[in-house]
């Protein structure tokens, strides 16, 4: 449940929505940087909260899922109709998930580093991705297609 893997998905997905805006070279490292931060403090801040608030664990898989869901809507209502400033909630918002497997798993999940940096380089794999599907495909429908993905992977994976 706390793979890095799958708590650094939603990266790849919202600097994939987010690329197909076609935000500035400055702005996407930005954007990298934020998504690999957030995550390392999101996982960072439950690993270190886990000892006091153990007794959350019981509810953890559906804590997990309903916040999850939660805040991949929220991204996306972000994402379809927020201007660029307002996307750098986005990342903030999408390190919920690495919060709770921290606080949920804690020292069960991988270090907070590898967390960040599995963020990372998903977040710029997306803005990647984004650069040679937005030149192949219509903007609209690829991004309806990310936010469906999007939805499927937090349902799936959390």
């Amino acid at each position: 449940m706390a793979s890095v893997l799958f708590c650094s998905i939603d990266s790849l997905l919202a600097s994939l929505a987010i690329g197909l805006r076609s935000p500035s070279q400055s702005a996407t490292r930005k954007f990298i940087l934020a998504f690999a931060a957030c995550d390392f403090i999101g996982t960072l801040a439950g690993v270190s909260l886990h000892p006091a608030l153990e007794g959350v664990a019981e509810r953890g898989p559906s804590l997990w899922l309903s916040s999850t869901l939660l805040t991949a809507l929220t991204a996306l209502l972000l994402i379809l109709g927020g201007k660029t400033k307002w996307l750098f909630g986005v990342p903030v918002m999408l390190a919920l998930d690495n919060f709770l497997a921290g606080l949920l798993g804690g020292h069960a999940v991988p270090s907070p580093w590898i967390a960040g940096l599995s963020s990372g380089f998903l977040a710029w794999s997306g803005f990647i991705l984004a650069q040679i599907i937005g030149q192949e495909f219509p903007k609209r429908r690829t991004f309806l297609t990310c936010a469906v993905l999007a939805i499927v992977v937090s349902l799936l994976f959390h």
